[in-house]
Parts: C-alpha cells; sequence; structure tokens
C-alpha cells in the first residue's frame, strides 16, 4: 500500500485516548472530535462513566465520534481490548490519589509508572496500532543535582535532553516529578526496538478554564518545589487547549519523521507577570501553602518548543 494511501486509512481508523475523565484527557479526545477524528475514549470505572456523562460530554454534534469504553489499567488483555482497533493510542497517564494531601503520592507515581510500560506493551501488542502519544510533564525534565553549589547562578538551558534526577526527586518527596520521571523512562524502555512509532509531550503546569477548581490536588502536586522553580525562571504554564493542540499535531506529524520529547509551554512565570499569571492560574494561592528552601535547583530557564510551534516537530534524540 502506498505511503499516501496507507496515511488515508489510518486517518479513517479510530484512536484511543486514555484516562478519559481527566482534564487533559477530555480535552484531547475533544480536539480529536473536531479534527474529526473517531476516539475511543478509555475509563477505569462506571463512576467515571457516569461523571463523564453528568458533564455532558457525549452530547452535541461531535457526539457520534466518541466511544466512551472501561478498562483496567492494570491488565494487558483489557488494555489489548480497549486498543484493538485504532491506529493509535493517547496515553495521558492522569493518575490522582485523594487521600494523599498533594493529590499525589509515592505510591501512585510508582503505580503510573507501571502502568506507563504496560500501555506501550498493549500497544506493541495490538496489531493495529501504530503510534503512541504519551503525555510527560516539564517536571521530568528540571530537577537536576548540582554537587557543590547551593543555586545555580549560571543560566543553563532545558531541553528534550534533560532528564530529573529519581533520586533528588525521592529526596525531596517531588513525588509528582519522580512519577513523570519513572513512567516516560518506562514507555522508552518498553518501546525501544519494537514496531512503535512513541513521542513524548512534557508540558508546564497546566491551565485553563475552571482547572483549579476541578483539579486543586494536581496543581498542588505540580508546584511541590515551586518556590524553587518560580526563582529559577522555571515555573511555566500553559493553556489545556494548546496543549490539546499540540498532542494532536504532534500525532500527525507522526506519520512522516516526529518522534522523540518535545517540551510545551507557553509562559515562564517572571517576577514582573507574577500578579497577571496568579490571576489566570491560581498560582500565588498554591505557592503560598509550599515550603520553599532548597540547596537544589532546577535547570535556569526553558528552550525548546512552545505549544503554538508544535506543528513544527521533528525527531528529537532525547529518549532513555
Amino acid at each position: 500500500m502506498e505511503a499516501g494511501v496507507a496515511e488515508r486509512v489510518e486517518r479513517r481508523m479510530p484512536v484511543c485516548v486514555t484516562s478519559g475523565v481527566s482534564y487533559i484527557g477530555w480535552a484531547i479526545a475533544d480536539r480529536l472530535m473536531r479534527r474529526g477524528y473517531t476516539v475511543r475514549l478509555v475509563v477505569e470505572t462506571g463512576d467515571d462513566l457516569a461523571m463523564l456523562g453528568e458533564t455532558g460530554a457525549f452530547e452535541g454534534t461531535e457526539a457520534s465520534r466518541i466511544f466512551p469504553v472501561v478498562a483496567n489499567m492494570m491488565e494487558m488483555s483489557s488494555l489489548c481490548e480497549a486498543f484493538d482497533g485504532c491506529a493509535g493510542v493517547f496515553h495521558t497517564s492522569a493518575f490522582l490519589d485523594t487521600a494523599g494531601i498533594s493529590g499525589y503520592t509515592k505510591h501512585m507515581a510508582e503505580k503510573e509508572a507501571s502502568v506507563a510500560g504496560k500501555v506501550v506493551e498493549a500497544c506493541v501488542l495490538t496489531s493495529s496500532v501504530r503510534t503512541c502519544v504519551f503525555t510527560s510533564s516539564l517536571l521530568a525534565c528540571i530537577w537536576r543535582q548540582y554537587p557543590g553549589l547551593a543555586r545555580r547562578s549560571v543560566s543553563t538551558l532545558v531541553d528534550e535532553s534533560c532528564w530529573s534526577d529519581e533520586n533528588l526527586c525521592t529526596d525531596k518527596k517531588l513525588w509528582l516529578a519522580l512519577g513523570k520521571t519513572m513512567a516516560e523512562k518506562a514507555v522508552w524502555r518498553a518501546a525501544r526496538g519494537k514496531d512503535l512509532k512513541l513521542a513524548t509531550l512534557c508540558p508546564a503546569l497546566i491551565t485553563g478554564p475552571g482547572f483549579c477548581a476541578r483539579n486543586p490536588t494536581s496543581t498542588i502536586a505540580y508546584l511541590k518545589g515551586g518556590r524553587e522553580m518560580y526563582a529559577e525562571g522555571l515555573l511555566a504554564t500553559t493553556d489545556v487547549s494548546r496543549v490539546a493542540e499540540a498532542h494532536v499535531r504532534v500525532y500527525e506529524a507522526m506519520g512522516g519523521s516526529a518522534a522523540g520529547r518535545y517540551i510545551c509551554f507557553d509562559t515562564s512565570c517572571a517576577a514582573n507577570a507574577m500578579p497577571r499569571n496568579s490571576a489566570e492560574a491560581g498560582l500565588a494561592e498554591h505557592l503560598s501553602i509550599i515550603e520553599g528552601g532548597s540547596d537544589v535547583a532546577p535547570h535556569s530557564s526553558c528552550r525548546t518548543t512552545s505549544s503554538a510551534d508544535c506543528c513544527q516537530v521533528g525527531t528529537a534524540s532525547s529518549r532513555t
């Protein structure tokens, strides 16, 4: 089959989005439907399905393009069944432990990494699936140890080759950063040497209409260590709609040469912009309840792809 014909056939095949009840999961599904894709939306429980129904997710002109399915993310057979017949999988890796003070615990970090590896293994085992787009986080890139330096004084760019130090994240109890780092490394290991095209997106703190009200625990989890990120110019944000668009554009570009890691952000919260960003994202409120002070600093600034530029993607050599 010629490449152009194969691409058209694949475009008609459904795509699958995991964690469909999550803020980012639903945003990606909605953007895919608006671009003409049929979406199989994975949720973990019947309660999640009911919750989506209450939000009106299955109403409107695009509702005919969405097909929800309940799947056990810890069981390979359940994942394979959910993915079967789909051309691609978007694994949003959205886990929260509502019993945890920050909404995310060490146990959740370990679970997220385990599930991420299983998702990619299921993609490999499912003959229809050719591509996988994994949602990681900027937190998986910025937390690095600098021996002998109490605070960085030289600006160091963050790019797709940067990885957070797992031992450092554990020592500082940065569980969300640990979970995202472990999970992203797990998907690259699972995909290595396999007939599966993989890309990972590392978005900054996701904002958008009603985000903090709907996701206060995940915001707090992201902002653990927020004073250091802010001081080093790495407390960046990105709008959920642009993150969703970036996922779709990367997926479409994977029909060509696109692969690897992509950092995704809109705005870095510089001191003079903090009042405006605080009003939009609720950062000041959350930063005020997070302890500051540390002898470890993240990298000093971000470089690489903003959300708006993810349509111009290429191959990155930043896998681990």
